[in-house]
């Protein structure tokens, strides 16, 4: 037999694992296997060479060490592998997927009219070049709904129209032109808190503003507390009318604004209103990326010495020339100031 050394703890173990196979293989000279859950036993007699038997003793504890250390060591490269993936899918994360979903987060918000998202990123790159038009572009769109609040839509798509145009000059037209001025403006401001005269500023030119959308104006401009509104129509006569009329309808609200503020124990104010028709020059005037829409003629001027001469009116404070006396006597009553071509509105014919 080929064994270990007698007194080896190989030998011991061979022993008691494949005594039993040895001396069943010396007598059967057959081979025999044997396995349990520990080790296996294998054990094979050399016929040819006489007595030898050669035994093989293998212990499975072996494999299952070298096996979870295997694993183990698979196990610790995973992780390693993993961890820079993480960071990886991490930073990417942060860095691009979650800007475009506060960028998809935006535009729902902007589809909903809601305007307080911004993305404000701070980076060299296209996503930051991305948040600074997102930015823009929202601040656009409050500044022109803002606008829409003052400004009629017909006057919003003319301009719109003379952008995308390649007008050569401006374009001319008969209308009517209003000009309205708050009295004393200057003295006011000294005299209240700029918290009060903004606030006052506001719901009057909101107000005005209103009152000639409604017959069919559009408020060129905002001079300070001044405004300056066009009126078209298909003759004077309806231009004419058409200021007329916003001019009323500014008036009363103006009375109502007042009664509501002393409710209140705020101090009151007034303001007069000049109108005059006349061949205007219109259209988008530019200077560099400066864009301006601009209504000019001396109608336009005319309108705002007679708000001037407002303050010598002693009924409404709505003055007009005598071409829109003219062209409205039969549809309001008037009174001409003395030894002037001026007439103050007095109210409509009976």
């Amino acid at each position: 037999m080929v064994l270990p050394a007698a007194n080896s703890k190989d030998a011991m173990m061979m022993n008691q694992a494949a005594g039993h196979l040895i001396e069943l293989a010396a007598v059967t000279k057959a081979s025999s296997v044997e396995q349990n859950e520990d080790h296996l036993v294998v054990v094979y007699p050399c016929v040819r060479s006489g007595s030898f038997i050669l035994a093989n003793l293998v212990f499975f504890k072996n494999f299952r060490l070298r096996a979870f250390q295997q694993e183990m060591i698979l196990s610790i490269i995973v992780i390693l592998m993993a961890v820079p993936v993480f960071l990886i899918s991490r930073l990417t994360a942060e860095c691009l997927v979650q800007p475009l979903l506060n960028v998809e987060t935006g535009l729902k918000k902007i589809a909903a009219e809601d305007y307080s998202q911004k993305l404000s990123i701070q980076r060299d790159d296209e996503l930051g070049q991305l948040s600074i038009a997102f930015d823009k572009m929202v601040d656009g769109i409050k500044e022109r709904r803002n606008l829409g609040r003052f400004v009629s839509a017909s006057l919003d798509q003319q301009v719109a129209i003379d952008e995308t145009a390649e007008h050569k000059g401006m374009e001319g037209r008969f209308g009517a032109v209003l000009c309205s001025d708050i009295r004393s403006f200057t003295t006011l401001s000294e005299a209240h808190p700029v918290r009060e005269i903004v606030l006052m500023l506001n719901e009057h030119l909101a107000a005005m503003s209103s009152c000639v959308k409604e017959h069919n104006g559009m408020v060129e401009q905002f001079v300070g507390d001044a405004i300056i509104a066009i009126f078209y129509g298909e003759s004077l006569g309806e231009a004419s009318e058409r200021a007329v009329k916003a001019a009323l309808a500014m008036i009363d609200r103006h009375r109502q604004i007042n009664q509501q503020r002393e409710g209140f124990g705020r101090f009151s104010y007034s303001f007069g209103v000049g109108i005059e028709v006349g061949y205007l020059l219109s259209g988008t005037i530019k200077a560099g990326t400066r864009r301006e829409y601009l209504v000019v003629g001396d109608a336009r001027v005319r309108a705002e010495t007679l708000e001037a001469c407002s303050k010598q009116g002693r009924n409404t404070r709505i003055m007009v020339s005598e071409k829109v006396f003219a062209l409205t006597r039969g549809l309001y009553d008037y009174e001409k100031l003395s030894d002037s071509s001026e007439y103050e509105l007095v109210g409509e014919s009976a």
